[in-house]
């Protein structure tokens, strides 16, 4: 399993959170179990799976602030009008931009915007890119605000 497979698993935790309000241990266990077609998958590694959990648990954990940050800077949007896919793929990756650096920021960028193509639409590609460059162009003062 890679990062990219790990993110998407993440977002799939992150919807049921947000849509169903499943606990979040249990949302990830489910995800890990399933493949993308619906098959049993193996076990992810144990990098995949501590990768995986920062990010699911960081971004719940970061809610608020994350949640702050979208508020900033997707103009004219109300997180509650967003489609859950888009709302939580933006979540991830602002909580990925701010706390996790030593991913470049364009794999970030990359990685949100093909899942937003590949679980909503295409017009959800370019909405989740337009969105994170917005906040980009702020990153460095984000990142100072989040470390006070």
């Amino acid at each position: 399993m890679s990062r990219r497979a790990a993110r998407e698993k993440v977002l799939q935790a992150l919807v049921a959170v947000d849509l169903g309000g499943t606990d979040a241990e249990e949302a990830l266990e489910q995800v890990w179990r399933l493949r993308g077609d619906g098959e049993a998958a193996g076990d992810p590694s144990p990098e995949d799976e501590e990768f995986a959990r920062r990010l699911l648990f960081g971004t719940l954990e970061e809610g608020r602030r994350v949640d702050g940050v979208l508020r900033t800077y997707s103009t004219g949007w109300d997180l509650d009008r967003m489609a859950s896919v888009d709302r939580n793929v933006l979540r991830l990756a602002v909580y990925e931009l701010l706390h996790v650096p030593a991913t470049p920021v364009s794999v970030v960028m990359n990685e949100a915007v093909e899942l937003a193509k590949r679980y909503s639409t295409e017009e959800s590609g370019r909405f989740v890119n337009g969105v994170l460059a917005r906040i980009v162009a702020h990153l460095e003062e984000l990142r100072t605000r989040v470390g006070e």
